[in-house]
């Protein structure tokens, strides 16, 4: 045991803290309740404590230009690495603190600035009417969390202007009948915003006229192809004016006026045709007679 115990007093003398405190531990597995190495143990621990309590004081003032010029951020980078030992400096903890609230402070300060500098370039993105380049920017700065409703707000202003200048520049088309180019000029808008209440309404709007439009096309075809049924009717073209009547009748297949328009045409196209039969049939037998007289030999009588 004093072998033991002498070795342990020269890893102290070479201060070697961690094999002496070690083989201290070693002993005291074997022989718990030796007062000697026990006593022995809490000195190397006290002398261990006091000699890293004067490193992280040292390191410390080693950190005061970091502090001078607010270099948070390396500071915590340092402070990290002493943090293993707050239990031996419990005001360690306090210094990591200051350093996190002045890094915060300071990211917050830096972010504030670039929140405003992007701010008033997407003003300017606005005004040169770049408004994709706007929506893109708003996005990516919402993520900073800094004025989210101001930002939200920010973002449902471009994506207004921008449908609206699109609207504006598109006057000519939306003037205009092609109704159908129209309603997929508003659906392309949608992908600016698909909760557009005024792309919405817009969509609404121009369905109504549309079906109106086409409405009145079909009573103005209807109107001018029965003028053109009651003239073929009246020049006895039967077959012409069945022709436009079925015409009529695809737009408004339940139309009573064409239905007996129909009935009647038939009517008299079965009829013409009627007569003309039994007129080709006179003029042929007509010819035979004459024929005849001309030619008694070449007929033969029954």
């Amino acid at each position: 045991m004093r072998e033991a115990y002498d070795r342990i007093m020269a890893l102290v003398a070479d201060e070697k803290w961690r094999d002496a405190h070690r083989a201290c531990l070693e002993i005291l597995r074997f022989d718990p309740d030796n007062i000697k190495i026990i006593r022995l143990k809490t000195r190397i621990e006290k002398n261990v404590q006091r000699l890293n309590r004067k490193a992280i004081r040292d390191d410390l003032d080693r950190l005061d230009p970091l502090w001078k010029e607010k270099r948070y951020e390396e500071l915590l980078i340092h402070l990290k690495e002493l943090e293993p030992y707050i239990n031996d400096y419990p005001q360690l903890k306090k210094v990591i603190l200051k350093a996190q609230e002045g890094y915060q402070k300071q990211v917050t300060t830096q972010q504030e600035a670039y929140y405003q500098t992007e701010k008033a370039n997407i003003r300017k993105l606005m005004e040169t009417k770049n408004f994709q380049d706007a929506l893109r920017t708003s996005e990516k700065l919402r993520t900073i969390g800094l004025h989210d409703n101001e930002m939200k707000k920010l973002i449902v202003e471009i994506r207004k202007t921008w449908i609206q200048d699109e609207i504006d520049k598109s006057h000519v088309l939306l003037d205009s009948e092609k109704y159908e180019d129209i309603l997929l000029f508003y659906q392309g808008l949608l992908r600016i915003d698909n909760k557009s209440e005024t792309l919405k309404k817009r969509i609404e709007s121009t369905k109504k006229v549309y079906e109106k439009y086409k409405l009145e096309l079909k009573r103005e075809t209807l109107y001018k192809n029965f003028e053109k049924m009651r003239t073929f009717f009246q020049l006895k073209k039967y077959d012409k004016a069945l022709e436009v009547a079925y015409e009529n009748l695809a737009i408004d297949p339940y139309s009573k006026n064409i239905l007996k328009f129909i009935s009647k045409a038939k009517g008299k196209e079965e009829k013409a045709i009627f007569k003309d039969l039994v007129r080709q049939i006179k003029n042929s037998h007509r010819q035979m007679k004459e024929e005849r007289k001309k030619n008694k030999n070449g007929f033969l009588n029954l």
